[in-house]
């Protein structure tokens, strides 16, 4: 504002100046012209009958000439404010672009950043989008270095049965006159070597070509009694070996809705986890019940307990319970990751509960299609 006033302090006094400049030149036109714009003469006789003349000012023209130059100056006021004020507005929106593109570069560049004041809400944004890839850039960072232990893990265990059904075979080629009791033993063994290494391998592929973000799902209403059985028949060996039971109590009629593939494989891994982590000895129970709204499928043995901060983590990809009993399986860590991922893409859920007599693992499955699906079905 002072700079304002300043500023029109010295147009006055520069218009002045030009006005008596200009009457100079001019020898008195200007002064002239506004004496007899703003007096009048006027005449008396006084008693000696002497005529007297004397110039008189014209209140109704120097009124108007005072009420034009006041206009005339507010007028100009209000243009050199709107002038000065647009001024600083460009300026100080030129600031501001500056210092947000100087705080955006510092973003991109992942350094520390300060956006101007008024400008909160979008800092906190920007924070909350650098958090959220901190975090996925952990999580990036900590399944890959899973990822890269887990395949020296299996490459390191692959060699333990390579090297037994190459011993046993060179064994069998080379000593002609084995006892065939003793043969056969070598046989069997080389079997399970050789299983055990396909199971690896099978691991291995797991690893390599896990991605199910872009999973395609082909829904359809499965009756769940018949894929359980065909479960169970398939975990018949393995149960048969380790001396457990596989028991499935499913309510009449139930149903989900979903993909039988997809969903095979899920309730095939955590089965497999089941048995795998289960007691010698001891029995599996699948319990299968449906309400309104869901299909609800139970995974019970009994085996040791599952630590209490451990319930949520163990459905994360590579991650493994028991290093040395999972290794021994040929367990992964990918097999309840998998399962979460396709249960989760049915729009369901699977959580894990476990105590000293058992640990139950439950997936709640949708009973009936979503809107949207049974939209799209229709049409």
């Amino acid at each position: 504002m002072k700079r304002t006033a300043w500023i029109l302090l010295a147009a006055a006094a520069a218009v002045g100046g030009l006005f008596l400049l200009a009457d100079m030149l001019g020898n008195g036109i200007f002064l002239e012209f506004l004496s007899e714009q703003l007096f009048y003469m006027q005449e008396y006789t006084d008693t000696t009958g002497v005529l007297h003349q004397y110039l008189s000012p014209d209140w109704s023209r120097i009124k108007l000439l005072l009420f034009l130059l006041t206009m005339l100056t507010v007028g100009g006021c209000i243009i050199i404010v709107r002038l000065q004020v647009r001024k600083a507005a460009f300026q100080h929106k030129a600031d501001m672009q500056k210092a947000v593109e100087k705080a955006l570069h510092q973003f991109l560049e992942e350094r520390d950043f300060y956006l101007p004041e008024g400008y909160g809400g979008i800092e906190a944004l920007l924070l909350q989008i650098r958090a959220k890839e901190q975090k996925q850039l952990d999580l990036l960072e900590k399944q890959t270095r899973q990822k890269h232990d887990l395949i020296s893990y299996l490459a390191h265990d692959m060699k333990t049965p390579l090297a037994s059904v190459i011993g046993y075979l060179n064994l069998l080629n080379d000593v002609k006159d084995i006892p065939q009791p003793q043969k056969e033993a070598y046989l069997r063994i080389t079997l399970d070597k050789a299983d055990r290494l396909e199971g690896l391998i099978d691991e291995f592929f797991d690893i390599t070509r896990f991605n199910l973000h872009d999973i395609v799902i082909s829904r359809g209403k499965l009756q769940l009694d018949f894929l359980l059985e065909q479960l169970k028949e398939q975990f018949y060996p393995i149960l048969r070996a380790q001396h457990k039971q596989l028991h499935l109590d499913i309510a009449e009629g139930a149903v989900c809705y979903g993909d039988a593939d997809k969903l095979a494989r899920a309730f095939n891994n955590i089965l497999k986890n089941a048995i795998s982590y289960s007691y010698p000895n001891t029995e599996i129970h699948v319990q299968v019940t449906c309400d309104e709204t869901n299909t609800v499928l139970k995974f019970l043995n009994q085996g040791d307990e599952i630590p209490k901060q451990k319930l949520d983590i163990i459905f994360e990809k590579f991650y493994r319970l028991d290093q040395a009993r999972s290794t021994a399986s040929g367990g992964a860590g990918l097999g309840l990751a998998i399962a979460k991922e396709i249960i989760e893409a049915h729009d369901g859920h699977i959580y894990a509960q476990s105590n000293l007599q058992e640990t139950v693992f439950i997936v709640e499955l949708p009973l009936h299609p979503s809107v949207e699906e049974h939209t799209a079905v229709q049409s």
